[in-house]
């Protein structure tokens, strides 16, 4: 790298440490010591000279009077915009975060300010490099909704159309990246070297938050799914997907008809209206299910606000930043899930749940089996169409939390957006059972894996992979052979607790290094004031005094670093 660019890098580099030393900072306001104090590499002893300041009697009130998921909230809202959204997806994650720390990250609320118009008109005009006139024949200068990504307004295109136009705001996609390469850096010390709270997996974590939040910061990608979720309903009655103006649309603007209806969130008016809520409750299961079992691809946030409902039967989806994609086989794997739970298998429940999951270490198929079992035991006692799917959904991510498994994220939002609908479906009509809807597609992927054609397909499909198979075996072998008479091959083994014991070793090495070098220290200042060369202070050597005093300076720091890991 040139002197140049390391020069042109600067700038960058003193924001990344400047909101670096922030982050650090508001997580030790809020009583997180421990989480920086136990990283044990050289990196993290730098964190602490550095970057931590020193603890007080305010953190020690705040510990004292919040409990640590409280704690955590208040640096998430204290921090901004990138970790009030990453609290929010976490609070959807059962699966992988206890549940006093649910309830505390789904009061976190996109509570920001509109930015000003003058600043989105500015945005509109840089993204189309075109006058706001020359496309609007209306701009609403009041917006409809303000979020922490975007914000909405309402205007009219040059026909009379009306349009909802969503704006990014300006500079957050810089602002978030740099906190997500902060947070990565953090998230991998953290995993490595925190015992308290490396369990959480913090690296796969914001890994899946960093994508989920890319996808949202592109609105070109939230316009593909759009357009995607209009192709696929096309021809269904009793929806609604806004049409969306693809020659106004960039990365940061999106434009698209403005949507009339009842807002999910706004049952009341809903109810004092015409429309008909059996049938509404109904569709919107029918809808969901054909999303996740005919067409693989499915709206991963349907909560009520990102509904409309236009009486007296149609659904409108909007807001397609969030999507999920299923395939053929996880959908089999879903439906003789529930089969085998209603069977009461719980073996093959376990080896199914298992696949469904990502894990670090093969799960306990033993202990599995007994929390299946239990599971069961609570939610089917009933029959399957009276299963309340909240409650069972919920306890299956508290059994998955308890087991270590982490559901694939689309797995998750699956059934996320399943247990949204049944809410919201319960909601609308007291008498709505989604399983008497899921059941029939069940029952489908079910018998379709005893057809003929289907069995036919397997097998040949099975015997492809198995004549590739073994067609590359004979190269494999050479290879191996190869590598191990050329002395190539390498073996990587892994040993439990391996770690931790050599860094006691390398402390205790270095210790004994430095108190050798501290020995010598001392003769060496012994033999200077013993030869007493000048210049001198107090008729004594000065050389040896500074020997001494550097000596006793040396001395006095390893003894503060033995105490302080006397552990």
């Amino acid at each position: 790298m040139s002197s140049i660019d390391r020069i042109r890098k600067l700038p960058g580099a003193y924001r990344r440490l400047g909101r670096f030393r922030k982050i650090v900072h508001v997580f030790m306001k809020y009583g997180f010591e421990s989480a920086f104090e136990s990283l044990r590499s050289k990196g993290g002893r730098l964190f602490k000279k550095i970057f931590l300041p020193w603890k007080n009697n305010e953190n020690n009130e705040i510990a004292a009077q919040y409990t640590l998921p409280e704690r955590l909230r208040m640096a998430f809202v204290e921090l901004g915009p990138t970790f009030v959204k990453l609290g929010q997806v976490l609070a959807t994650r059962q699966d992988i975060v206890p549940p006093e720390f649910i309830h505390e990250f789904s009061k976190l609320q996109d509570d920001v300010p509109p930015f000003p118009t003058e600043q989105v008109k500015l945005v509109i005009q840089e993204e189309l490099d075109t006058s706001l006139d020359s496309v609007f024949l209306e701009f609403d200068d009041i917006p409809v909704g303000a979020a922490s990504i975007a914000q909405g307004h309402r205007a009219k295109l040059k026909d009379g159309t009306k349009v909802f136009v969503k704006v990014q705001r300006p500079d957050i996609a810089k602002d978030i990246r740099l906190d997500l390469e902060i947070l990565t850096q953090l998230a991998y010390a953290i995993q490595r070297h925190s015992e308290e709270f490396g369990f959480l997996r913090p690296v796969k974590i914001i890994e899946e938050f960093s994508k989920t939040i890319d996808s949202e910061l592109d609105f070109s990608r939230e316009m593909s799914n759009q357009l995607r979720f209009e192709r696929q309903f096309a021809d269904r009655e009793g929806i609604k997907i806004p049409k969306i103006y693809q020659q106004y649309c960039t990365k940061k603007l999106l434009v698209m008809d403005y949507v009339e209806g009842i807002k999910g969130t706004d049952l009341e008016t809903l109810k004092k209206s015409d429309a008909d809520l059996v049938k509404l409750s109904n569709l919107g299961a029918q809808l969901i299910l054909e999303q996740f079992f005919d067409h693989g691809f499915f709206h991963a946030d349907p909560h009520p606000g990102n509904l409309f409902f236009q009486p007296p039967a149609t659904i409108c989806y909007v807001d397609f930043g969030m999507v999920g994609r299923i395939t053929h086989d996880e959908q089999k794997l879903f439906a003789d899930l529930l089969l085998q739970l209603v069977m009461r298998n719980y073996k093959a429940c376990a080896l199914i749940l298992a696949s469904l999951a990502e894990n670090d270490a093969r799960p306990n198929l033993g202990e599995l089996e007994r929390d299946i079992n239990t599971f069961a035991d609570q939610h089917l006692h009933r029959t399957l169409e009276s299963l309340d799917v909240s409650g069972a959904l919920h306890d299956l991510y508290q059994l998955c939390y308890r087991q270590q498994m982490f559901l694939k994220p689309h797995i998750y939002l699956m059934l996320k957006a399943l247990g949204s609908y049944d809410q919201l479906g319960r909601s609308l009509n007291p008498d709505f059972e989604i399983m008497t809807q899921v059941k029939p597609y069940v029952g489908k992927l079910l018998i379709e894996q005893f057809n003929p054609m289907t069995i036919l397909h397997r097998s040949k499909s099975f015997a492809h992979e198995a004549s590739i198979s073994l067609e590359e075996m004979p190269r494999d072998v050479r290879q191996l052979f190869s590598q191990l008479l050329q002395g190539k091959l390498h073996f990587e083994h892994t040993v439990e607790g391996i770690n931790k014991l050599s860094k006691v070793f390398n402390g205790a090495f270095n210790r004994l290094a430095s108190a050798i070098v501290l020995a010598a220290m001392l003769v060496g200042s012994s033999i200077v004031i013993h030869a007493n060369p000048k210049p001198h202070w107090y008729e004594t050597s000065i050389m040896g005094l500074l020997g001494f005093l550097f000596s006793g300076l040396f001395g006095i720091a390893l003894l503060w670093d033995m105490l302080k890991h006397r552990e």
